[in-house]
């Protein structure tokens, strides 16, 4: 890695430099979850909070599950098993762990995530790096989504040799201390720009994800789709890779739902695994 890109020396405006690149690695594939996970999700939680009634549905739960999926490794296991949740125990989860941030802020705890990914993991599914995900749609400036880019990166050693082949084990402890590596202010890592606006958790999120796949030679793919002969070859054998991915519909974002009506919550089955990568 170019050493102007390491965590201890980019600037934030480089930062969002990388930024602007983001939207020219999606995929048209994959623009309708993009939309969902960046924009709509996030856009209706903001909505929900002015009521103080922040929770999210089990419909949201599955598109940010997909999105994930297809961002990362692919497996569909966790989507059914995502699905398998009642809409009230998905609505009585996240408006829990949502109101656990709230109280954390009055009481001056606003360190402690604990609480909130206790709160997310009880549902089938969802382990800590999905439960980041979540709370990255609550608060985007805040909480880091805990992707492999944006640990990888943080956690850059050279001395080492430790890049972006770095092993995850996606616990509860990783992703704390993905969050104060995020937050703290003595990792080196500036998030105060010239303009006087501090680098925001998504945008370091989509920061590293550019570095990444510009490690990985992968071309920006706006304008292609994911069957176009005209991708690069390193591309063509990633999606080899990932042939049995489901594409999503083209269905349009829903408007923003002002309120949902909960089902009746089924039985947990035993065995089931709540984690997830």
């Amino acid at each position: 890695m170019e050493p102007k890109y390491l965590p201890r020396n980019i600037t934030p405006e480089l930062i969002r430099e990388l930024v602007s690149e983001y939207p020219e690695h999606i995929p048209d594939g994959l623009a309708r979850l993009e939309e969902a996970r960046m924009v709509v999700i996030p856009e209706s939680l903001r909505e929900l909070k002015k009521a103080q009634e922040a929770y999210l549905t089990v419909r949201e739960l599955a598109e940010l599950m997909e999105w994930k999926l297809k961002h990362g490794t692919f497996r569909p296991s966790l989507l059914q098993l995502i699905k398998s949740n009642a809409d009230k125990e998905v609505i009585e989860s996240t408006k829990e762990a949502f109101e656990c941030i709230s109280k954390a802020l009055r009481t001056d705890r606003s360190d402690d995530i604990e609480r909130p990914i206790n709160c997310l993991t009880k549902l089938r599914g969802v382990g800590p790096a999905t439960a980041s995900l979540i709370l990255s749609c609550y608060d985007q400036s805040r909480f880091p989504f805990f992707s492999d880019e944006l640990y990888r990166w943080l956690h850059w050693d050279e001395e080492k040799g430790i890049g972006w082949d770095r092993k995850l084990k996606y616990t509860k402890g990783e992703y704390e201390g993905l969050y104060e590596m995020v937050h703290s202010d003595n990792r080196g890592l500036r998030r105060e720009g010239l303009d006087g606006q501090n680098i925001t958790a998504l945008e370091l999120e989509q920061a590293a994800y550019v570095l990444g796949k510009r490690a990985k030679g992968l071309k920006p793919t706006k304008g292609e789709k994911d069957g176009d002969e005209s991708v690069s070859e390193k591309r063509q054998t990633l999606k080899r890779k990932t042939a049995n991915r489901e594409e999503p519909d083209e269905e349009k974002p829903r408007q923003l739902r002002r309120s949902a009506e909960p089902k009746k919550p089924k039985t947990r089955r035993a065995g089931e695994s709540n984690c997830d990568t």
